[in-house]
């Protein structure tokens, strides 16, 4: 019962005070930026692909067949499976 007053009281607030919820509101967002951009810095991309799986084997092996690219709207079918089949 304790989360439902709660709820209920700012729920109240709010709507006897939309000017002030909307100030609190950019605040909190303005504060989250602040607190986030050092964070963005140390965010590096990677890569997640595991060289020993199967899908990093068949997309070399796509690679290799389609001259190194993902052209395979434009690849015959038979002649790919026959640069990839013995």
């Amino acid at each position: 019962m304790g989360l439902t007053r709660a709820i209920s009281a700012m729920t109240s607030a709010s709507l006897r005070s939309p000017r002030r919820t909307l100030v609190l509101a950019v605040l909190a967002v303005g504060l989250a930026a602040i607190v986030a951009a050092p964070v963005q810095s140390s965010l590096q991309p990677f890569s997640s692909d595991d060289p020993g799986s199967q899908s990093v084997a068949a997309r070399r092996l796509l690679e290799r067949a389609t001259g190194g690219g993902w052209r395979l709207r434009h690849t015959d079918p038979t002649a790919l499976a026959e640069k990839l089949l013995p």
